[in-house]
């Protein structure tokens, strides 16, 4: 414990601090309340009390923090902590044991104080009241009985009080306590018990301080118990933790603000503080322009990449108020002179104001964010941005302020400017600034360093960084919309805190360590480090102030997301409308011949995007999509359209999002196996075959006409497949079959092949065994129950029992290991089966739960053939070996069948595109 200690807070031991804590609530466990006039708990605690927790409640606080709140119980893997839980839970349990004990602690209230005794040190003060009716003396001997043997006492006088100091022979631990104007006092510093002994006697009390009294004001009676923070003595707690060149920084906390007094709620998933912060009446506070200011909802905050660890939110309201405000502040703490003399001389070396650039364009809100880019390493890059009041305007202004600083410098105005290319036709200015002021000043008492000379300007903001790369992410993450909303931990945190506020803060752990890891003691940094899977479970910190009654109500909320899934790293996520469980589709842009994606979501939207992932066009759709997606050449001009069917109607579409002269058009019956497309002899006249749910064939042409030669009689059942082409020789043969026979026509839709055995097939695709000889040429398909069917070209038909299964199967016919002999391959409600043609076992490879959707074949060689799977349940991807066994880096994150392929003309990687269950599209890499 010792070691942790160190590393925690120096000198603080947490053993004495339970053990005064638990001294505390035993005694009054002994104690009967019959009233009396007592002086309050708090006029003990000394004036130089850096937090104070009233506890009201404290049977009920014990239960919620030890047994419900799971961020206590992940930080109970510390091994400081954990001995704390210890204490606490034989506390609770105490406590459990004696209904009428539990009563009579019930009423509280405790106060317990945090002071500094010592350089980086810590001791603990504990005040209570006693009943009348019990003397001091009683209560002395109550305490004394609680100890071993191994222990040494020592009274001694103190100010007409007797002080008793205890120490374990055992250890160093030790306790003293006293009995005083009816308050029960113990303390793990006998210093500090003399200092509340002292503070007794004299007027200037915590509660003669007018922001303290407001705050204690506020304080719900109700709550379990309610924690208060002396800013003017923050500093002195935070201090040790950091390096000596953080401390003149740290000092700056006690220019925020006074007071604040927050209620604590714990909850099993969360730990809510709910109150009020209160500064000083001379407006000489950083917080108190911000008290005087209505609050307002944020639209900045919905920029930030869904990687944001961290961000610092103020809506400045009136940013010509908010400016004076800094420099009564700046002016009371004694930096204004320097502020000053640096903007003075950088408007005279570059012939530019830029306080009155500020004041031009900047509107009411900013925020500073930390983002990890990359989440395999541990760097962070950080944004700055502000609102600004409208682009055109913005644009302008800063193209002249680069222009006066390119000509103050004899240089050309292209040094101070490059541009970032998304794709082909997005690119974006950035503009290189030789200071960081625009960037920094507004935010410099939240944030101390910055270099910020990177500008970009997107929509109705400037965007600010210290790295060109940082700024691409940046928009990219827009363009693709992978925002901070889209996070599981950020919304539960969002959903605690208020719409419209002045300021608000967020962070995420671990990440946000990284932030801190110059700033903080080594032995501190290595501890926690050394703790991140616990600090992994902790989840995500909000807090968030608005202006009311010439306070700020403050909120902080402390969540455990539970059970987050670590999903792989992808190489960028685009945000749909909506979820969407179809499987994308790899198109040509005919132009560079570069893949693009088309998929559509479940409210029918259509999507088309680019290898950069941004969304070209969507558009949308009445129906879903009952097809394969096609591509045509409509025109046979070498451009490529977009084809496909929904149940009532077939599609073209030109890589704009236009659709094609005559279309869309309607179905003669609509189809729920949807349209196939055929091109005979590669010649480009094209036919689109459509199975109706009317039992007939329809055969149109690329124009949407239907064909006269087609003679097709129709089917005598429902058809229960999709129509296919199948060319042995020069023979063409199309395919299809209803629920009791299989169709087998030539390309007038006569009949070419009569089965002389029917079979009532599965629905599944029919694969083709060709041979030396067109006879010996035979399709393959599974029935309903399992069994392989093989019908010849010759008429002759089969049946061949391998593997017996429900009629909800999947089957494929495919050549796996590359040895010229195709495996049955099943896929059932429990396993992927591959067999041997003989019907021997080639592999079982067991699923995690039964899927609806087909396995897909996908080809990265003759040798090395993989299976993918989908399943939307588990909102899991697995590609599965030749051999049976997962591919390495799956499963992945994915709710439907995925496509696997190249995006641009990189051939190092192959690009996996699959939606996943939280609206987003992913590209993953496969290697």
């Amino acid at each position: 414990m010792k070691n942790d200690t160190t590393a925690m807070s120096k000198k603080l031991s947490l053993t004495a601090i339970i053990i005064s804590l638990s001294v505390v609530a035993i005694v009054y466990f002994l104690l009967k309340l019959d009233g009396g006039q007592i002086n309050e708990p708090v006029k003990a605690i000394p004036n130089d009390a850096i937090v104070l927790c009233q506890i009201n409640k404290t049977e009920t606080f014990f239960n919620e923090l030890l047994n419900k709140n799971n961020n206590w119980h992940a930080l109970s893997d510390f091994s400081g902590v954990n001995k704390i839980n210890t204490h606490l839970l034989l506390l609770d349990s105490l406590i459990k044991t004696n209904p009428n004990i539990a009563k009579s602690f019930s009423n509280g209230p405790l106060i317990v104080s945090l002071h500094e005794t010592g350089k980086a040190h810590f001791d603990l003060l504990a005040s209570i009241q006693m009943p009348d009716n019990i003397s001091g003396k009683r209560s002395i001997l109550s305490i004394k009985n609680l100890f071993n043997e191994n222990t040494t006492f020592r009274e001694r006088k103190y100010e007409n009080a007797i002080i008793h100091d205890w120490q374990s022979d055992v250890n160093s631990i030790r306790l003293s306590f006293s009995t005083k104007k009816g308050l029960l006092l113990l303390s793990t510093s006998p210093i500090l018990l003399e200092d509340a002994i002292r503070q007794l006697n004299v007027e200037t009390k915590l509660i003669n301080q007018k922001s303290f009294r407001q705050i204690a004001a506020t304080a719900n009676k109700n709550a379990v118990g309610t924690m208060f923070v002396n800013f003017d003595n923050i500093h002195k707690l935070i201090e040790p933790l950091f390096i000596n060149s953080e401390k003149k920084n740290l000092e700056k906390a006690g220019q925020l603000t006074r007071w604040m007094g927050l209620d604590i709620k714990i909850q099993e998933s969360y730990i809510l503080l709910s109150g009020y912060t209160k500064s000083s009446d001379s407006l000489n506070l950083f917080l108190d322009y911000f008290s005087q200011q209505p609050p307002q909802k944020s639209s900045i905050i919905s920029l930030l990449p869904a990687n944001t660890i961290f961000y610092s939110h103020f809506n400045f309201n009136d940013f010509d108020k908010y400016l004076a405000h800094l420099d009564t502040y700046n002016q009371e703490y004694g930096s204004l002179q320097a502020i000053s003399q640096n903007l003075n001389h950088l408007n005279s070396s570059y012939n530019i104001d830029i306080t009155a650039f500020m004041k031009a364009n900047y509107d009411r809100e900013g925020i500073m964010a930390f983002v990890q880019k990359d989440a395999s390493s541990k760097s962070n890059d950080y944004l700055m941005l502000y609102k600004n009041k409208g682009n055109s305007q913005a644009t302008e202004a800063t193209e002249e302020l680069i222009t006066s600083i390119a000509r103050s410098q004899n240089s050309s105005i292209s040094n101070f400017k490059k541009q970032i290319t998304i794709d082909a036709s997005t690119r974006y200015t950035v503009y290189k600034l030789p200071f960081n002021t625009l960037s920094h000043y507004p935010m410099q008492p939240l944030f101390q360093k910055s270099n910020a000379r990177y500008l970009v300007i997107y929509d109705n903001y400037f965007v600010f960084s210290a790295d060109v790369s940082t700024l691409e992410h940046f928009l990219t993450s827009n363009i693709r919309r992978n925002h901070i909303y889209t996070k599981a931990d950020y919304v539960k945190v969002n959903d605690f805190l208020p719409a419209k506020t002045n300021l608000s803060f967020y962070a995420e752990f671990p990440q946000v360590l990284y932030l801190l890891q110059n700033q903080l003691q080594t032995a501190l940094f290595d501890t926690l480090t050394n703790n991140l899977v616990s600090l992994s479970n902790f989840g995500s910190v909000g807090a968030s102030f608005y202006a009311t009654n010439n306070m700020l109500n403050t909120n902080v909320f402390a969540t455990q997301v539970p059970d987050v899934e670590k999903t792989n790293t992808t190489l960028w996520e685009t945000l749909l409308d909506t979820v969407s469980t179809f499987k994308p589709a790899f198109v040509e842009n005919h132009y560079n011949h570069e893949n693009e994606i088309f998929l559509q979501d479940e409210k029918n939207i259509i999507y088309l995007i680019n290898k950069a992932g941004r969304i070209l066009w969507k558009l949308p759709l009445n129906e879903q999509i009952t097809s394969e997606i096609y591509q045509i050449d409509y025109y046979k001009n070498g451009k490529l359209q977009l084809l496909f069917s929904t149940k009532n109607y077939l599609h073209l579409f030109d890589r704009l999002g236009n659709y094609v002269e005559r279309y869309p058009v309607r179905l003669r019956s609509a189809s729920d196996r949807g349209m196939s497309l055929f091109d005979y002899a590669n010649n480009k006249n094209y036919r689109i075959c459509v199975p109706g749910n009317d039992r007939n064939v329809y055969m149109y042409n690329q124009e949407g006409q239907l064909l006269k030669g087609w003679k097709f009689d129709g089917t005598d059942h429902s058809i229960i497949t999709r129509v296919q082409h199948i060319r042995v020789k020069t023979n063409d043969y199309i395919v299809l079959a209803d629920e009791k026979q299989t169709y087998i026509l030539n390309r007038r839709g006569e009949t070419r092949v009569n089965p002389e055995q029917q079979y009532a097939l599965a629905g599944n695709p029919f694969y083709l065994s060709e041979s030396q000889s067109i006879n010996d040429s035979y399709l393959v398909t599974s029935d309903t129950s399992g069994a392989v069917v093989k019908f010849y070209l010759s008429g002759k038909s089969e049946r061949e029992d391998i593997l017996s299964t429900s009629v909800n199967h999947h089957y494929i016919y495919h050549d796996l290991n590359g040895n010229g002999s195709s495996e049955h391959i099943y896929l059932t409600n429990d396993a992927l089966i591959a067999l041997k043609p003989n019907g021997r076992s080639l592999f079982k490879y067991t699923i995690p739960a039964p899927t609806d959707y087909a396995p897909i074949i996908f080809d990265f060689g003759r040798m090395d053939q993989k299976i993918g799977l989908a399943f939307k349940s588990q909102n899991q991807l697995h590609l599965i070996n030749n051999n049976g066994e997962l591919y390495e880096g799956f499963p992945l994150e994915g709710c439907t069948p995925f496509s696997i392929g190249y995006l641009g003309n990189s051939q190092d990687i192959f690009n996996l595109i699959a939606p996943a269950g939280n609206n987003f599209l992913n590209n993953y890499a496969v290697h």
